[in-house]
């Protein structure tokens, strides 16, 4: 028994099994380069409110680039910002009273405080 699909003439229906026409499937294969692909090491850390989400990305060759780019998650408000001026990280590390300022604006003082700590554990492993 052969049904014709009436949404669309692609298909065909021959006992109870259905089949497409050939010239509708399509063998385009997708070629990723290497070098098309970023990978990353990643360093996490989180409390109940915030979390830090620390990269660094590769270069083809194999060797880290210099910076960190951060993602900071707000977890009470669900914001989202993305940070990647260590210059600014490392101020906020040493207290300086500008850059503290801007990061109150999106962390409680103890949310400094744990970002504070985090950026020193990233100073130690050398990716600031």
């Amino acid at each position: 028994m052969f049904k014709l699909n009436m949404k669309t003439e692609n298909r065909i229906q021959i006992n109870g099994e259905w089949y497409v026409k050939e010239s509708t499937i399509t063998d385009k294969k997708i070629e990723i380069e290497d070098s098309d692909i970023t990978r990353f090491e990643g360093a996490v850390y989180e409390t109940k409110d915030y979390c830090w989400e620390a990269t660094k990305d590769y270069r083809d060759d194999g060797t880290l680039y210099e910076g960190v780019n951060i993602k900071f998650t707000n977890k009470s408000t669900g914001k989202i910002e993305y940070w990647d001026n260590d210059d600014w990280m490392v101020r906020v590390h040493e207290n300086e009273v500008a850059a503290m300022e801007t990061a109150r604006e999106s962390m409680s003082e103890e949310g400094v405080a744990h970002f504070q700590a985090f950026i020193g554990k990233l100073v130690e492993m050398f990716w600031i």
